[in-house]
């Protein structure tokens, strides 16, 4: 099946998927690969049937709710089909059905126009958001944001134009970082207020223009928030594999941690230290994205895109997969915050894109419920990472990336402003879909 317009479904294809037990995770895994198999061959009962083992296995992932819905289909089963894509309608999300050849049995049918009726519905935007500010360049390419407290100035990361911008209350944008810095896409960024720094990840994303000869290279850069220069570079030392670091914090003793998605894992530099560190390997993780402390910062907490949430101790390092609630979606996120007890995540591997916030129990062993607090605004190009501001979440709303990707080579010129949306984490607007 061809599914347009959504990376996170193309990335779960092509990601082994995750379970608490090795055993669990071969065996899922072989199902899914027996079922991708099946429907190549054209055998779309084994491929029901294999889909169908996935899923017992544990797995709760909504492309295979997506891929069990047209296996039925394509075996002419309208009722089975029918049940995983109201299910994924359930779940709050939409997905381009009628654009799928292989629902082509189901078309006609009232059913099948009732589950379209009901996406349809699920797209329809919340606006919660109000505007917070632009960055006036279009080829900017906004993914990083984050604030210092001090001289309350917001700092945007641009993944095109390799540099970093502040921003002041009245919106005046001024250049930050030097164009000799040797900077290559600025994702992820955090401010240690206490020690006047700016730790910044970035990496050469070799898919984008003037990035492939440095394919692998990826770091944390620090700099001085009282000068503006740089001081110093922390380089992951492995090259032969390519490494996106994409976002990172600092705790209160200025140890830092970023996570690097694409050769999954978390790296650290201890405060005083002068290299960057592998905190952790990629048997834990898919994908991850945004992280947080717990309050007493003995628990770091990491948005795994495949995974949903997972929890680290840092003195031992032993980490646990948090359990969420069956009829909420929680992967496909990218920045993520704590914030009065719950988790804020932006989430853009789904349809529609979202904020969200994760309600934990007290002891953050798992997620009682998630609410829907934004939901396809109508400014949503890609949500990406923020920062929360007294009480208020500043995010890029139009990351433009993935767009930027899938387009032609007059990109440049589809490219919009960046837009910072922020929205009141205190408001009674969350809506449960």
């Amino acid at each position: 099946m061809k599914i347009a317009n959504c990376l996170f479904l193309l990335f779960l294809f092509l990601t082994p998927l995750a379970f608490s037990q090795q055993s669990q995770t071969q065996s899922a895994q072989d199902f899914y690969e027996q079922a991708m198999r099946a429907y190549q061959e054209k055998n779309y009962q084994l491929y029901a049937q294999n889909l169908e083992k996935v899923v017992q296995s544990g797995v709760n992932h909504p492309i295979i709710f997506y891929r069990l819905a047209g296996a039925y289909a394509l075996m002419n089963n309208p009722t089975e089909s029918v049940k995983w894509l109201n299910r994924l309608a359930d779940l709050g999300l939409s997905f381009p059905v009628e654009e799928e050849e292989d629902f082509a049995s189901l078309k006609d049918s009232a059913e099948f126009k009732a589950v379209l009726q009901r996406f349809t519905k699920n797209m329809t935007p919340t606006n919660n958001s109000q505007m917070g500010f632009t960055i006036p360049e279009k080829d900017f390419m906004a993914e990083g944001l984050t604030y210092d407290p001090v001289t309350e100035l917001f700092y945007a990361a641009s993944i095109l134009k390799r540099k970093i911008v502040s921003i002041d209350q009245k919106g005046v944008v001024k250049e930050f970082s030097s164009p000799n810095d040797g900077l290559w896409c600025v994702l992820g960024m955090s401010v240690d207020a206490k020690r006047r720094n700016l730790w910044v990840a970035s990496s050469a994303i070799s898919e984008l223009p003037g990035f492939n000869q440095d394919k692998g290279h990826a770091g944390i850069f620090q700099y001085d928030l009282k000068t503006g220069k740089l001081i110093r570079k922390f380089l992951i030392a492995d090259t032969e594999s390519e490494h996106v670091l994409g976002d990172v914090i600092v705790n209160s003793k200025g140890d830092v941690f970023t996570t690097d998605s694409n050769t999954p894992g978390v790296y650290w530099i201890p405060n005083g230290k002068t290299e960057l560190e592998v905190f952790l390997g990629p048997d834990l993780f898919r994908s991850p994205q945004g992280l947080c402390f717990s309050p007493d910062e003995k628990t770091l907490f990491v948005a795994d895109y495949s995974r949903g949430v997972i929890a680290i101790d840092i003195q031992t390092k032993a980490g646990r997969k948090l359990p969420s609630p069956a009829n909420a979606v929680i992967t496909g996120m990218d920045g993520f915050y704590l914030f009065d007890h719950n988790f804020i995540a932006t989430q853009n591997g789904v349809k529609p894109n979202r904020v969200l916030r994760l309600i934990p129990d007290a002891a953050f062993t798992k997620i009682d419920s998630v609410q829907v607090l934004e939901s396809n605004n109508k400014a949503f190009g890609e949500p990406t990472l923020g920062v929360i501001v007294n009480g208020w979440l500043y995010y890029v709303a139009n990351n433009q990336l993935s767009d930027y990707l899938e387009g032609d080579s007059d990109n440049a010129v589809k490219l919009t402003f960046p837009i910072i949306l922020k929205l009141n984490l205190q408001s009674d607007k969350a809506t449960n879909r």
